[in-house]
């Protein structure tokens, strides 16, 4: 059985983005800890944060979608990818982002007034109040 894994949803905010993206990458999202001798030569390893998570999205907006895009008030991200067997897929694995705002455009117009590039959110590990900025959920497809 080949096991297959694609997306199936790709929303920002409230608009269903999921037939203009062609690719999708994420990076980032590591922890970090700091580790130090205590009393009774005892290592001591805390955990002190994490890297920021970086969402590229390779997409086609046309001017006024892509205006709206970097400008829209939503910080929400969601990807849900569905997975298992080819034939039959069992799971529906989703990536929330919260705190998630493009700031990285790449890229440039085409001739028929289309913006052709790489739109890149980068999203903190943790918001204002230490919660962490990513939920995974796993359901059945």
């Amino acid at each position: 059985m080949e096991a297959e894994s694609k997306y199936t949803t790709i929303v920002f905010g409230e608009t269903d983005i999921s037939t203009l993206v062609s690719k999708i990458a994420e990076s980032g999202g590591d922890l970090k800890y700091k580790s130090s001798i205590g009393f009774g030569n005892i290592t001591d390893t805390v955990q002190i944060g994490g890297t920021n998570w970086e969402v590229s999205l390779d997409i086609r907006l046309n001017s006024t979608t892509l205006q709206d895009f970097l400008t829209t008030g939503s910080d929400l991200l969601t990807i849900t990818y569905i997975a298992g067997p080819k034939d039959t897929p069992t799971k529906l694995l989703t990536y929330e982002y919260e705190n998630a705002y493009p700031k990285v455009v790449s890229g440039g117009m085409e001739e028929a007034g289309y913006f052709k590039g790489t739109i890149t959110f980068i999203i903190p590990y943790y918001d204002n109040e230490g919660v962490i900025n990513r939920t995974v959920s796993v359901s059945g497809a």
